[in-house]
């Protein structure tokens, strides 16, 4: 079962930071009352951000325990300049991701990917394909540690010994995040979800667009060409959702659109429609409807006619389902 809990005023706000540092007293209010504000107006009262925010005040020294004292101490204007420029959760966030090291980040982005919740084995299976798109980009990737060998080359690592490191890396990284408040495991699956839709914008946001656009392009091409038929359907939403988005991206003036011919890509967004009428999830399906009729070329009536009338039939039938 979810709780939904609404953002907190000022007084809610105080009484969890009092909480969390173990305050108790009258003084105690009153001596935080000025961090709570500052709390409060960095956060806007959302439980999440607030947590994000007093953990990197910790991280960062500006909220530090006093073993003499044994009593939290700070002081509110450095803690006041310090965060300035945090001006929400993302810009928190991405100094938080900033600080991981490098192939920690790449997962997390190629997670990100995924969608706010993903498999395991999705992950490991572009993840594996991803690290070995050139030597150049291997040699790399094992010069950051992550075969925990600098001088090591993939070619005299064991091809049975190289999968097994990756996919032990890959739970350590997944643990990781997991325990860093990124992740959440769900029980008894493989399954992960982001802890909150900021944390995977802000993974996002420390990508450039347009490798973030060739990054969804190669995942979503990944995907479709390595997964089994029935697999393929299964994560239909993820795939066409990674192209769209790729698509969408674009520069006006870029050469997406010689990479990815549109009337494939129409077919892709036919094939989630139809999944998505199956599921009776309208919106979804006129989504995908409205896409593949605009990636349709204009001769789409007399070169394409069968998939333009069933596209233009399952987005007028969608949005007769969303009036009613």
């Amino acid at each position: 079962a979810k709780m939904w809990v609404g953002n907190l005023d000022l007084s809610g706000v105080h009484q969890i930071l009092m909480n969390l540092l173990n305050l108790l007293t009258d003084e105690d209010a009153k001596q935080t009352l000025e961090l709570a504000t500052l709390c409060h107006k960095r956060t806007e009262g959302n439980v999440f951000f607030l947590l994000t925010f007093v953990a990197m005040l910790k991280e960062e020294g500006l909220l530090e325990f006093n073993l003499g004292l044994f009593q939290w101490r700070w002081d509110i204007a450095k803690v006041e300049s310090r965060t300035a420029a945090s001006a929400n959760v993302v810009d928190l966030m991405k100094k938080k991701l900033s600080n991981l090291p490098n192939h920690i980040h790449q997962v997390l982005t190629v997670a990100a990917c995924l969608g706010s919740s993903f498999d395991r084995s999705l992950l490991e299976l572009v993840w594996n394909l991803e690290i070995k798109v050139s030597c150049a980009a291997r040699d790399k990737f094992l010069c950051l540690g992550y075969f925990g060998s600098r001088n090591a080359s993939l070619k005299s690592i064991p091809k049975r010994k190289t999968k097994l490191q990756m996919d032990q890396k890959l739970d350590e990284i997944l643990v990781f995040a997991t325990e860093e408040g990124l992740l959440e495991a769900r029980p008894r699956t493989s399954q992960y979800q982001w802890v909150h839709d900021k944390v995977q914008e802000a993974v996002f946001a420390l990508v450039g667009i347009q490798k973030l656009r060739r990054l969804k392009y190669r995942v979503g091409s990944i995907l479709l060409e390595q997964l089994e038929t029935g697999d393929a359907d299964v994560a239909i939403f993820v795939i066409v959702n990674l192209f769209n988005e790729g698509f969408d991206l674009r520069d006006e003036g870029s050469s997406f659109l010689e990479i990815v011919d549109r009337v494939r890509l129409a077919e892709l967004n036919l094939q989630a429609t139809r999944k998505a009428v199956a599921l009776s999830a309208f919106t979804s399906a006129s989504k995908y409807a409205k896409k593949g009729i605009h990636l349709l070329p204009e001769n789409s009536w007399s070169e394409h006619y069968d998939m333009a009338l069933e596209l233009n039939s399952y987005a007028a039938e969608s949005q007769g389902s969303l009036r009613n």
